[in-house]
């Protein structure tokens, strides 16, 4: 879901709430985790958002932190494994970045 939001100190900043699905050990139980994007990294993910393409998360069992873009055929389109912790918003980041250029290899 797009949520843009105004950053009140800088009204020309986007910023957007990216919501993950994320998958849940052992049983692949979901819950909604939220990354917020500010500026450019708003602007390509809202691009994405509007695609129809999705943002999925998932703890691996070796304690690491999968991040994925779904297209809207199911295709990963971009891919991020960072140790779970403070490199996760930086991998939001990093992957928002992939998908765009994936998404304009696509099109």
């Amino acid at each position: 879901m797009i949520d843009p939001l105004i950053d009140i100190a800088n009204p020309d900043t986007l910023r957007l709430t990216i919501r993950f699905t994320q998958y849940l050990r052992p049983d692949g139980r979901t819950r909604t985790v939220e990354f917020v994007v500010i500026g450019d990294m708003a602007t390509k993910a809202e691009k994405l958002l509007k695609l129809g393409w999705r943002f999925e998360a998932e703890m691996l069992t070796t304690g690491e932190v999968s991040l994925t873009v779904e297209d809207d055929e199911d295709e990963c389109r971009a891919i991020e494994i960072v140790p779970n912790g403070p490199e996760v918003p930086k991998a939001v980041d990093r992957l928002v970045n992939r998908a765009a250029e994936a998404a304009k290899e696509k099109s």
